[in-house]
C-alpha cells in the first residue's frame, strides 16, 4: 500500500506541474524605480517613489509598500498617485483608495484599483519621514533603504536622488553595486549598476556638516550605529579579507588533505609493511611447512574468516577425526571418535562448533561469524599464528584500532562542522572544506586499517613460501601430478585456505581429462550416492576396488566436477549461514 501511495502521489505531483504550467501566467516586472529623498531644515524628509510597473496575466486590483519603522519616528502626508490621479484613504477593496496598517517596527500603504492585466502602470507615493536623522560631532548623516528587499522580481533600473540642506561630505551606496553622481554641492545621485535582484535592498547614506539642522540623536541610534559598524564591518570583510580567507581555506585544506595523507603512508611504510624478503621461487610443489590450512591463510592474507574455520574442518576430515555427510540443503558434520592430536585453535573450534555432541549440521550454526562462538574461533586461530611468531601483535585489535580511530576522527569532524555551519556560513562558503578534508582522512585511516597489521621477518618468510605454494595449486594444469587422489586428499584444506579451490579443483578436473584416469573422491566426503574409496579408518568400504570415473560421475554427478560443485555449494551455504544476522528492517504491502 505504501508504494501504492508513493505511485499516486509521484503522479498527482507530475498533474499539479503540468496544471500550473498550463495555467496563465501571474506575474509583475518591476520595470524601474527612481526614489527622490529630500532632506529639509528641519530634519523631516520627503520621500518620493516613482514605480513603472508591467503587469503579465492577470487580474491584479492592489499594490502595497512596507516601509520599516524602526529608525525614525513618525511617517505623515502620505499619498499614492497614477496616471488617472490620486487615491484617497478608504477601505480596503475599493477602487481608488488606499489604507495604512501599522506594527511597532513597520507601516504598509496598500492602495486598490480596477481589476488590470497585460498593461504597464506608473505608480508614485509620496511620503514624510520623522526622527530618521542621525547627529554626530563630525557632521548629520541620513541612511534609506530606498529600494526595499520586499521583492520576489529584480529591478531592472533604479536611481535615487538626495537632496541635502549642507554641502555633502560622503556618499555611499549598500548591497548593490552603484554609481554616485554629484549633481551639485547639495545634491547627489546613485545609480545602480545593475538590476537588483529579489531580496535585495538598494540603501543609501549621505553626510553634511553638523550643525546644518540641529538636533540631538534619537533613542533609536545607537543601535542604528552598531548595525552600521557591523554593515561596515561586513562589507570590508567581503570586499578585502573574504577573498583571501576563502583561498586561504581550501589551500589549508588541501593541505591539511595531502600532508594527511602522506603521514598515513608514513604510518604504514613504519608500523604495517612487512619486511622485505626475497621471492626465492616461483612456486612450491609441496606446503612449505606443516603449518595447519588455517594458520596458513591467515599468514598469507592476514585474516581469519569463513575458510580458514572451512578449511580446519575439511583438514580434520583428512585426519579422521570427523566426517562429512551431504545432504538435501544441508550438511552433516560427525566425529568419528579417532584419536587425533589437535592444536589449541582447533581444540576451540571443535568445542564451539560441537559442543560436547558427536553429531552438527551446518544450519546448527546459523550465523556462528557473528556470534561468541565464531569470535572465540577465530581470535583462538590469530593467537595460535601470533604464538608461532608471524605477528607481533593481535592482527584484528591492530586492524580494529586503527578503524576505530578513524571513524572516531571523521564523526568528530562532522560534530564540530555542523554546529558551526550555521555561523560560519555566512561569513565563508568554504568554512565545510577543513571538515571535509579531515573526515577524508578519517575514512582513509579506516581503508588503511585493513593494511596495518604487519608481519614478523619470520612471519614475511613464511607468507612469501606459502604464496608459492599457493601459485602451484592454481598452476596444476601446468605441472607434473604424479599421484592426483594424494594432492586432492592432502592439498584441497590448503587450497580452501588459500582461496583457491576453485582454480586447484579446475586442475585437478584438466588432468583427469588429460590423463583419463580417475581421481578417486576422499573416503571422509559422502554424498547421497558416494562410493569412497576408503572409510576413515582405513579399511576399505563395498565396493573395494577403485571406483571408475563413471560410477564417481553416477555418485557425485561427474567426479571433481561434482565435488567442486558440492564443495562450491558448501561454501555458499556456509557463506550465508554462518555469516553474522543483518539488522532488523521491515517493509511490505497492503
Amino acid at each position: 500500500m505504501f508504494i501504492q501511495i508513493r505511485k499516486w502521489s509521484w503522479w498527482v505531483a507530475v498533474l499539479a506541474m503540468f496544471l500550473v504550467a498550463a495555467a496563465p501566467g501571474k506575474s509583475v516586472v518591476w520595470e524601474r524605480i527612481d526614489v527622490t529623498l529630500t532632506i529639509n531644515p528641519d530634519g523631516t524628509v520627503d520621500v518620493e517613489e516613482q514605480w513603472r510597473i508591467t503587469f503579465e496575466g492577470g487580474p491584479f486590483r492592489y499594490g502595497y509598500r512596507r516601509i520599516e519603522t524602526r529608525y525614525l519616528t513618525d511617517i505623515t502626508d502620505i499619498q499614492v498617485l497614477d496616471e488617472e490621479g490620486p487615491y484617497y484613504p478608504g477601505t480596503a477593496e475599493t477602487p481608488r483608495a488606499f489604507v495604512l496598517g501599522k506594527t511597532s517596527q513597520t507601516l504598509t500603504i496598500r492602495w486598490f484599483f480596477e481589476p488590470i492585466s497585460d498593461t504597464t502602470r506608473t505608480f508614485i507615493l509620496r511620503y514624510r519621514v520623522h526622527g530618521a536623522l542621525r547627529f554626530y560631532e563630525g557632521g548629520e548623516q541620513f541612511w534609506w533603504k530606498a529600494i526595499f528587499p520586499d521583492r520576489d522580481a529584480p529591478v531592472h533600473e533604479a536611481t535615487v536622488t538626495v537632496h541635502a540642506p549642507g554641502p555633502i561630505q560622503a556618499a555611499q551606496a549598500y548591497f548593490v553595486p552603484a554609481k554616485v553622481e554629484r549633481v551639485d554641492a547639495h545634491t547627489v545621485r546613485f545609480l545602480a549598476e545593475k538590476q537588483i535582484p529579489p531580496g535585495t535592498a538598494f540603501e543609501v547614506r549621505v553626510e553634511w556638516p553638523a550643525g546644518v539642522v540641529g538636533g540631538t540623536p534619537a533613542p533609536w541610534q545607537a543601535q542604528a550605529d552598531a548595525e552600521a559598524q557591523a554593515l561596515e564591518r561586513q562589507a570590508v570583510w567581503e570586499q578585502r579579507w573574504r577573498p583571501i580567507v576563502e583561498v586561504l581555506v581550501v589551500m589549508g585544506s588541501l593541505a591539511v588533505l595531502i600532508i594527511g595523507a602522506l603521514g598515513l603512508y608514513l604510518l604504514w611504510y613504519t608500523r604495517g609493511r612487512d619486511p622485505y624478503v626475497e621471492v626465492f621461487a616461483e612456486y612450491l610443489t609441496e606446503p612449505p611447512s606443516d603449518l595447519p590450512p588455517a594458520i596458513a591463510g591467515v599468514v598469507v592474507d592476514e585474516r581469519a574468516d569463513l575458510k580458514e574455520i572451512l578449511a580446519t574442518l575439511l583438514d580434520l576430515g583428512r585426519r579422521g577425526f570427523l566426517e562429512i555427510f551431504e545432504l538435501p540443503g544441508d550438511y552433516r558434520f560427525q566425529l568419528t571418535g579417532k584419536s587425533v592430536s589437535l592444536r589449541p585453535f582447533e581444540r576451540v573450534l571443535v568445542e564451539r562448533l560441537f559442543r560436547g555432541r558427536r553429531v552438527r549440521r551446518l544450519s546448527d550454526w546459523k550465523y556462528l561469524l557473528g556470534n561468541a562462538d565464531g569470535k572465540a574461533i577465530l581470535n583462538a586461530i590469530y593467537e595460535e599464528a601470533q604464538r608461532l611468531g608471524f605477528f607481533p601483535h593481535h592482527p584484528q585489535r591492530v586492524r580494529m584500532r586503527y578503524q576505530v580511530l578513524g571513524i572516531v576522527i571523521s564523526v568528530l569532524s562532522g560534530l564540530v562542522l555542523f554546529p558551526l555551519g550555521g555561523f560560519l556560513a555566512a561569513w565563508l562558503s568554504s568554512f565545510w572544506c577543513p571538515g571535509v578534508a579531515i573526515s577524508i582522512l578519517g575514512g582513509l585511516m579506516v581503508v588503511m586499517g585493513f593494511f596495518m597489521p604487519r608481519k614478523t621477518r619470520k612471519g614475511a618468510e613464511e607468507a612469501a613460501k606459502w604464496r608459492a605454494f599457493k601459485r602451484y595449486l592454481e598452476k596444476l594444469d601446468r605441472v607434473d601430478i604424479a599421484q592426483a587422489e594424494a594432492l586432492l586428499e592432502r592439498y584441497l584444506p590448503y587450497a580452501v585456505a588459500l582461496g583457491v579451490e576453485d582454480r586447484f579443483l579446475k586442475a585437478l578436473e584438466a588432468w583427469e581429462q588429460r590423463t583419463g584416469r580417475p581421481v578417486v573422491i576422499p573416503g571422509w566426503y559422502h554424498s547421497p550416492h558416494t562410493v569412497p574409496s576408503q572409510t576413515t579408518s582405513g579399511r576399505p568400504s563395498a565396493p573395494s576396488r577403485t571406483p571408475s570415473l563413471s560410477e564417481a560421475s553416477r555418485s557425485m554427478g561427474a567426479g571433481l566436477s561434482g565435488l567442486s560443485r558440492s564443495l562450491g555449494s558448501m561454501l555458499s551455504l556456509a557463506a550465508t549461514t554462518l555469516a553474522p544476522a543483518s539488522s532488523s528492517s521491515g517493509g511490505g504491502f497492503g
